[in-house]
């Protein structure tokens, strides 16, 4: 994974590019709930048919 190419840069997370994907790094301390809820909330939306980005997995990753 490659966190190189910055998309976007908000108050609690940053969106980086890695080839066809788009990783979402929300900063250290961002509630589990929150960040849970969000992937709970676009798998809802997939579920719908729209086109919408496809949610692979939620990870931690260097306490991100």
């Amino acid at each position: 994974m490659k966190l190189d190419r910055i998309i976007a840069v908000r108050n609690t997370k940053t969106v980086y590019r890695d080839s066809d994907k788009c990783i979402k790094s929300f900063i250290s301390g961002y509630s589990k709930t929150d960040i849970l809820n969000e992937a709970y909330n676009l798998a809802m939306i997939e579920e719908t048919g729209l086109n919408t980005p496809e949610l692979i997995e939620v990870t931690r990753i260097d306490g991100k």
